[in-house]
């Protein structure tokens, strides 16, 4: 089986959950970005998720987008043929699956702050 493309937000998602995505990320062909964090750069994700640069591209949502960047970030799955994305919002999340794409929310990793026991 050919390996697929997986999407993924940043801020709640990559920035939570590097290490579980950076493993993930490997059973993927391709990996794209798709993120409002205009900070974010190739390199960054690149070291973040322990990728070649071959094999990333990064999607940063423009100004006059940002009042709809969930159908943004829908459309950019489109582009990228995106097979699985992981986003933090559910509007992403019903906007992806409105074009067929799969896509798991991924609430913000509760622990970080304290732990529970």
């Amino acid at each position: 089986m050919d390996k697929l493309t997986i999407g993924l937000d940043w801020d709640g998602v990559i920035s939570d959950y590097a290490p579980a995505l950076s493993f993930l990320v490997q059973l993927f062909q391709n990996c794209v970005v798709i993120t409002l964090n205009d900070d974010i750069t190739n390199t960054i994700a690149s070291q973040t998720l322990h990728l070649e640069l071959a094999q990333l591209k990064l999607e940063i949502c423009p100004d006059d987008r940002i009042d709809d960047y969930y159908r943004w970030k829908a459309e950019m799955c489109i582009k990228h043929h995106v097979n699985l994305m992981f986003d933090d919002d559910p509007k992403v999340i019903f906007a992806c699956q409105e074009v067929n794409i799969h896509a798991i929310t991924v609430r913000e990793f509760c622990y970080k702050y304290e732990k529970p026991w």
